[in-house]
């Protein structure tokens, strides 16, 4: 029920009085704070009696919850493909056996941060591990990742290392890590991932890394591509 005329001037009026009141109380109050300590120190005052009050009431009616937004294991994965060189996630596949020389590879991949499981695909594919392996292609690779004589010297210049080095496996694993490493920085592109990085490794080791860059992976001969693409199997990325 809805209260008449009469009533709800009543109260109105009996609301201003009051809230009168109170103002005068408060201006009052204020001008005798004005004389006591000056008009200036007044103001200070109120308003620092203002900010407490905030608190109080802040801290008596509790902080809002604060809600820490959970990342997805779909966006975390997103994250990943979108670093700047692949994460070593690979596998090795042949039939699940340990290959041979796995130290070495194990000790070059922390050097140059590459997966080992890429650097025994590597070999296998180059020399079935072996390590007197020699080319019959005219070029005269040799070793475990069949190196050239030119980029053997290149490779290796600071270090030392002759072209009879070529046979010490430890040497040429090492010296193939680094030339990966060297080459994944110029074919790794911002969108690409793990597997996609390996796979223009793989072409730029076995097709030239100046005709990747200049051409694309993905214009390499067939028999590039597909020795590639062996390779990334050997490693785990492909079943």
């Amino acid at each position: 029920m809805k209260p008449d005329k009469q009533t709800r001037d009543a109260v109105a009026k009996g609301t201003e009085q009051v809230v009168g009141k109170i103002a005068g109380g408060c201006a009052g109050i204020r001008d005798g704070m004005d004389r006591a300590i000056g008009r200036g120190k007044t103001t200070a005052l109120l308003l620092l009696m203002g900010l407490l009050a905030f608190m109080i009431l802040g801290y008596q009616m509790g902080s809002p919850e604060v809600v820490i937004p959970q990342v997805s294991e779909e966006a975390v994965t997103i994250l990943a493909q979108h670093t700047p060189y692949p994460m070593p996630t690979a596998r090795w596949t042949l039939n699940e056996a340990e290959p041979p020389y796995k130290e070495l590879f194990v000790k070059a991949g922390k050097e140059y941060d590459i997966p080992w499981q890429v650097l025994a695909g590597l070999a296998k594919e180059e020399s079935a591990f072996n390590p007197e392996a020699v080319s019959s292609d005219g070029y005269a690779s040799r070793g475990l990742c069949q190196f050239i004589p030119s980029t053997w010297r290149e490779v290796t210049k600071e270090w030392g290392y002759v072209w009879a080095d070529a046979y010490d496996p430890e040497k040429n694993v090492r010296a193939s890590a680094k030339y990966l490493s060297w080459i994944r920085a110029r074919v790794a592109k911002p969108g690409m991932d793990e597997a996609d990085i390996c796979f223009a490794m793989f072409t730029a080791y076995n097709w030239g890394p100046s005709n990747v860059v200049k051409y694309g992976r993905d214009a390499a001969p067939a028999k590039t591509r597909a020795y590639a693409v062996r390779v990334l199997r050997y490693a785990g990325y492909l079943k």
